[in-house]
């Protein structure tokens, strides 16, 4: 099995892995920090809770060793239902808050930057669609998976940084408060 799952010869040669490891380490090593950031703040003002220390642990041991006896789902029918029930959970979760936030009684700057923040989560939908469109290549075209890689991994990524980003807001004050003494 080479970078490519069931490609052909022509299509591993011309697989992108280059690309898919240069965006996947550079996003990954972006997100690693957002997330210590987070829980370096949480942990200072001492507001650590549960969903700071969840994490996926249980894999099912046929799609990690091939040697294991027994048939997997197939692929288009769960990739496409997958991406679809995403794609629909990413746009409610997006949308609903907004009206809420927009009849908040704070600044408009404020207002603005709390909607734009979950504008933001717009970007992973973006990349959810963009993996769905590569769906039919890798179950039913030549196999070639290296778009559905990349725009998966980024959609994880950007995902887990602008989960992050609210509570960066303290050390982004700073650095901003910062920033501005210097240059004056």
């Amino acid at each position: 099995m080479g970078w490519v799952y069931n490609a052909t010869p022509e299509v591993e040669a011309s697989s992108q892995y280059r690309l898919i490891l240069g965006v996947c380490l550079s996003l990954t090593v972006l997100m690693v920090i957002t997330v210590s950031l987070r829980l370096f703040i949480r942990a200072q003002s001492g507001r650590l809770a549960a969903a700071d220390w969840v994490m996926a642990g249980s894999m099912v041991r046929r799609a990690w060793n091939i040697h294991v006896v027994g048939t997997c789902l197939p692929v288009g029918a769960t990739f496409y239902g997958l991406a679809i029930f995403t794609i629909i959970f990413d746009v409610l979760i997006i949308l609903l808050p907004i009206p809420l936030l927009l009849s908040l009684n704070i600044k408009t700057a404020q207002k603005a930057g709390v909607v734009c923040l979950f504008l933001l989560g717009l970007f992973t939908t973006i990349c959810s669609i963009l993996r769905l469109t590569q769906i039919q290549r890798v179950a039913f075209g030549d196999g070639n998976s290296t778009m559905l890689v990349l725009w998966g991994t980024i959609e994880f990524n950007v995902g887990n940084i602008v989960t992050c980003a609210p509570y960066l807001a303290p050390l982004l004050k700073g650095v901003v408060r910062d920033f501005r003494s210097n240059s004056d």
